[in-house]
């Protein structure tokens, strides 16, 4: 197996099984996410966040006069 001493840093899924053979094999080494999983969960967290802070449902609530915008 070649050992690659300048690796710094490396992108990676989020499986436990590629972060524990880029632990055994360079300890050192920063490890982050890949691209594709990164803004995947961003937009899963910015998803959760539009459906708690913004209802599904708006309601307008009645008026009992009528402005002369409704008239036109």
């Amino acid at each position: 197996m070649k050992i690659f001493h300048n690796l710094e840093v490396i992108s990676r899924d989020g499986a436990i099984t590629y972060a524990s053979a880029a632990t055994n094999s360079h300890p050192d080494i920063i490890q982050i996410s890949d691209r594709f999983h990164l803004i995947k969960g961003l937009s899963e967290v910015i998803c959760k966040y539009i459906i708690r802070e913004f209802p599904a449902r708006v309601e307008i609530p009645l008026t009992k006069s009528i402005t002369d915008e409704m008239k036109v």
